[in-house]
């Protein structure tokens, strides 16, 4: 069996491009390691995504080069770091995010892993429950909703996630499908690594899209 050496991680090349979603404009993000691997994410925005493009294309590309995508963590601090805001002003969370889940996508992909294991580790193989938009009830009242693109990134996501987790008040963490592209598989995938019961539907396109995802996933013993 082949390991690839830790260069072949590292990021060879990073990309980004508008793109139409089914909600309206999305951003999309494309990392090339220096394998060759090549994984992407898209968020939709609320925003005209050209400027975030440039960003992209003539700031972080260069600012990311040669990262190993395996360190997440330090990715993401790295990402914040350069924002240098309390607001998130110069790097909006919608971009933080999308960068961020490429790299994720990047490394689970170089190590041919799924994405909900290498975000939770071999031990992740919870299905979440599809709850369609509006029916937080279904969930005792706790629901507490989260929307990772637009809190920042990967690494912050999974914290809020955890946070609530921890809590002794019994509310559940639900990660909202309310993007497109990435926005609805990713929340399926992080929800499945952080054993999150319940993922937000969203609109009634994300449901079919998301259930093939968590088909992949085999039932617990």
């Amino acid at each position: 069996m082949s390991h690839m050496f830790p260069a072949e991680f590292r990021i060879g090349d990073l990309r980004a491009r508008r793109c139409v979603a089914a909600r309206g404009e999305a951003l999309a993000v494309e990392i090339i390691l220096q394998s060759g691997v090549t994984a992407g994410a898209a968020v939709s925005v609320e925003r005209d995504p050209a400027g975030l493009v440039d960003l992209v294309n003539e700031r972080l590309a260069d600012e990311l080069f040669g990262f190993d995508v395996r360190e997440q963590s330090a990715l993401d601090a790295l990402l914040i770091e350069l924002d240098g805001t309390a607001d998130r002003s110069v790097l909006p969370p919608e971009l933080m995010f999308a960068v961020s889940a490429a790299a994720a996508a990047a490394a689970a992909k170089g190590m041919r892993l799924a994405l909900y294991r290498w975000l939770g580790g071999a031990l992740a193989s919870e299905v979440p429950r599809l709850l369609p938009f509006g029916e937080e009830t279904a969930v005792g009242g706790n629901a507490r909703f989260i929307t990772p693109a637009k809190i920042g990134t990967v690494t912050e996501a999974a914290a809020a996630v955890a946070e609530l987790k921890a809590k002794k008040s019994g509310a559940k963490a639900v990660p909202v499908l309310r993007g497109d592209l990435t926005d609805e598989t990713f929340c399926v995938d992080l929800a499945i690594a952080l054993a999150v019961p319940f993922v937000e539907s969203g609109w009634e396109g994300n449901i079919s899209l998301a259930n093939r995802l968590a088909a992949v996933v085999p039932p617990c013993p």
